[in-house]
């Protein structure tokens, strides 16, 4: 993973600069427009990118436009709801585990990008979280949402391998009539690994794979949509786990690392510049929702309790145990140490 004494200084400055108003977004929501809410979030995110030095690497791009759409990716690391906010620009909100709600700062780009939380072990508030969503993705046009089919990060640490999709998770497209964009993550299980040495540059893999309408999924059920949506993503998430070992090496070398991050601040350098025209607007449509909305309770999406935290222990102890049975099965199968 980055090093954490190399990143303390830089995104210690970004929280400093952002973190007041991202949690003024958290806590009281109701009070400003969505779209000035993400446009924070998402500078709050890419201000910390060049830090965590990561590379993305896009493919089929032009399948992530400015239509509503459930984006339904794979699930690697507690890092990815902050990677995706990284480069999708439109507002965009995510479907989270309940435990996500005691998280520092991914706490709050879920709750200022009108994200919701899922109790895994409460039936009908999954019911209702899924109308919930539908009914976002309804209402406003320019919404988005992403979610996470596998229902948890994949557990295997040597080929970050997929788990099953949950049928239930496409529901809300299905009562919005939305469309469903399948994408593929890989490479931001790194961004997390506390015992791997540090590197120049960490490539992470993006690919959009297809845009299904509703007209293309509407005489599906939500089993065979998952099955089909599985599929597309294993088969992309295979061709990236072989590409992966060479984008590391090429993008590690010095020559091209060097190259990264010259591009990388200048690229960051540009999009702060144009930025700084548009926080005017920003500014001035702050102050008049502060305005016009008083300050009233504080936004609390969902209350974590005792027996839930009681209940993530003993799922820790469970995924720990998911780990070892991977390392195991590697070791079996190589005759080595993994």
């Amino acid at each position: 993973m980055p090093s954490i004494l190399r990143l303390l200084g830089p995104v210690g400055l970004s929280c400093l600069k952002r973190f007041r108003k991202l949690s003024e977004y958290s806590h009281y929501p109701y009070r400003f427009p969505l779209d000035l809410r993400f446009r924070h979030t998402h500078e709050f995110a890419l201000s910390i990118m060049n830090p965590f030095r990561i590379k993305f690497i896009f493919r089929g791009l032009d399948r992530a436009d400015d239509r509503r759409a459930l984006f339904v990716f794979n699930h690697q690391s507690d890092f990815d709801p902050a990677a995706l906010m990284m480069f999708l620009d439109q507002p965009v909100g995510f479907l989270a585990k309940k435990k996500v709600c005691t998280f520092p700062i991914i706490k709050h780009i879920v709750n200022a990008t009108d994200g919701n939380y899922l109790d895994r072990s409460d039936l009908r508030q999954q019911v209702k979280t899924i109308r919930e969503i539908s009914e976002k993705l309804k209402n406003d046009p320019k919404m988005s949402f992403v979610i996470f089919p596998e229902g948890k990060r994949s557990q295997d640490p040597i080929e970050h391998s997929m788990s099953p999709y949950k049928p239930g998770a496409f529901k809300a497209a299905y009562l919005a009539k939305a469309d469903i964009v399948v994408c593929a993550l890989y490479g931001t299980y790194a961004m997390l690994q506390f015992n791997k040495p540090d590197r120049q540059v960490y490539p992470v893999q993006v690919s959009f794979i297809a845009r299904i309408t509703h007209e293309d999924y509407q005489h599906l059920s939500t089993v065979e949509l998952s099955k089909r949506v599985e599929q597309l993503t294993r088969d992309e998430v295979a061709r990236m786990r072989e590409l992966q070992p060479e984008l590391e090496a090429y993008w590690n070398r010095p020559e091209n690392a060097r190259a990264f991050r010259r591009e990388s601040r200048a690229r960051m350098h540009a999009y702060f510049q144009w930025r700084k025209q548009e926080q005017k607007v920003d500014r001035l449509i702050y102050r008049l929702a502060k305005k016009d909305h008083p300050k009233g309770k504080r936004f609390v999406p969902i209350v974590y309790t005792r027996e839930d935290a009681k209940n993530d222990r003993i799922a820790k102890r469970q995924r720990r145990a998911e780990r070892q049975r991977f390392i195991r099965q590697y070791q079996e199968k190589n005759g080595r140490t993994a």
